[in-house]
């Protein structure tokens, strides 16, 4: 990635202008296509594997609704589908929230964390 004169590569920081800058690599553990997943490189495949892993149910039903839809559905399809289903209660903005607070899905979701740095660039001020 480059950044204003300089170049990140993945889990590196940078600082420009003052500013602290850390490179994440939205990934999941696996890049093969997963059901219930988009396949781009992004927060909501990351989340949205997160789900499918926890229950592989709620993937299937995700997936059903992506393919009943009259055009191929993106990213923001695939985890807004889960949280119109699975936790409207909260909101979208509160959505991402309240993945990371359920702990059934912080059992699939910490290691992709941890693989991808996201925990490590949260926990290191």
């Amino acid at each position: 990635m480059h950044a204003l004169g300089g170049t990140l590569s993945s889990a590196e920081r940078g600082v420009v202008d003052g500013i602290d800058l850390r490179l994440i690599v939205w990934r999941t553990l696996d890049d093969a296509h997963v059901i219930g997943v988009p396949d781009n490189h992004c927060l909501e495949r990351m989340v949205s594997s997160a789900l499918s892993s926890a229950d592989p149910t709620r993937a299937h039903r995700v997936q059903a609704f992506m393919d009943s839809g009259p055009e191929p559905a993106g990213e923001k399809e695939h985890a807004w589908a889960f949280m119109a289903r699975w936790y409207a209660d909260r909101g979208c903005e509160n959505f991402y929230e309240a993945v990371w607070e359920d702990p059934a899905l912080r059992v699939t979701l910490d290691p992709i964390a941890d693989a991808i740095g996201l925990r490590a660039a949260l926990d290191d001020p």
